[in-house]
């Protein structure tokens, strides 16, 4: 009888074992055919020794390396950039981190200048929008009904 239930436990760890193997073969194998694609992820380190400064919505603001933009509902400071060559062409997308004031609440944002219309993000109760125009560079906004009433 004791036999059985380890039969069981190899069969079932080996059936596992195939089927993470064969699922992680089919995400790795997927290329984009007609053009060569290398990307770089580069973490940025932000700590208590950050270069901090006063934020203002509407304005655009190049973050990068151990800065913080204190903006008045949420901090804000760069996560990660992304750089991809596809052929000949290096783009990035930036991954910033946004904090609310209380330390708690993090959330992720990314910006592409490639596509530089607006986006949206809630935080805190309020809604805020963001777009990119060039390399590095953000800008963050509220609605203007909403800063009227501030």
């Amino acid at each position: 009888m004791k036999l059985f239930p380890n039969n069981l436990t190899t069969i079932c760890t080996a059936i596992l074992a195939s089927h993470l193997l064969s699922s992680c073969s089919v995400i790795s194998s997927k290329k984009h055919p007609a053009s060569t694609q290398q990307s770089k992820t580069l973490v940025n380190t932000v700590d208590k020794s950050a270069l901090k400064f006063k934020a203002q919505y509407g304005t655009e603001y190049q973050i990068s390396g151990n800065a913080i933009a204190k903006y008045q509902h949420f901090d804000l400071s760069l996560f990660s950039k992304k750089t991809v060559l596809i052929n000949t062409r290096k783009t990035s997308t930036y991954i910033y981190e946004l904090t609310s004031k209380d330390g708690f609440g993090k959330t992720h944002i990314s910006c592409d200048p490639r596509t530089p219309e607006k986006k949206h993000f809630f935080l805190e109760g309020l809604h805020f929008y963001y777009h990119s125009n060039n390399d590095g560079s953000i800008n963050i906004y509220m609605p203007p009904q909403l800063m009227a009433s501030r």
